[in-house]
């Protein structure tokens, strides 16, 4: 009886192992198989993500765009306003629901790129780009959000974010 368990428990682990490898290799294949779709933001996504609709965030206040798969979420905020200049991202910021920033570990010289660790221990890297208006100017900002897991299939996310303008 015990080295049926024993086989059994064995079993499960290399079974739930293999099924680990099998989602990230179907994530690899999704991005290897991706048509990409236009934003009315600039910048593109790969098909099998799913748009959720426009949110507006009454504590910001701001609209957010987002689109994800499992995991994995691009968010776009098309019109921060002019306090985001100085004072985002920070610590504690909000990028998507349920989802603020835990730790920036990388800021660009120029300071438009940012990395860094959200509360649920995902990764999240962040372009914020000036838009310059009349009078003020205000910030817009795409980030992507991912398991450190997905670290090697998420290049071509990260390109997207670190290109766009």
């Amino acid at each position: 009886m015990k080295q049926q368990v024993i086989l059994f428990l064995t079993a499960m682990m290399f079974l739930g192992c293999g099924s680990m490898s099998a989602q990230s290799k179907s994530y690899a294949t999704l991005m290897n198989n991706a048509k990409w779709v236009s934003t009315e933001y600039g910048f593109r996504y790969p098909d099998f993500m799913t748009a959720s609709p426009e949110v507006f965030v009454d504590d910001i206040p701001a609209s957010v765009n987002k689109w994800e798969y499992k995991d994995v979420t691009m968010a776009c905020w098309p019109m921060l306003g002019a306090w985001a200049v100085d004072d985002f991202p920070a610590v504690g910021s909000y990028l998507t629901e349920k989802v603020t920033i835990k730790s920036i570990t990388y800021k660009n010289g120029k300071g438009s790129i940012f990395s860094g660790y959200t509360n649920d221990d995902r990764i999240w890297y962040l372009h914020k780009c000036l838009v310059h208006g009349q009078a003020v100017t205000h910030v817009k900002a795409l980030v992507v959000i991912y398991p450190k897991t997905k670290q090697a299939n998420v290049k071509k996310l990260i390109n997207v974010v670190k290109n766009w303008r």
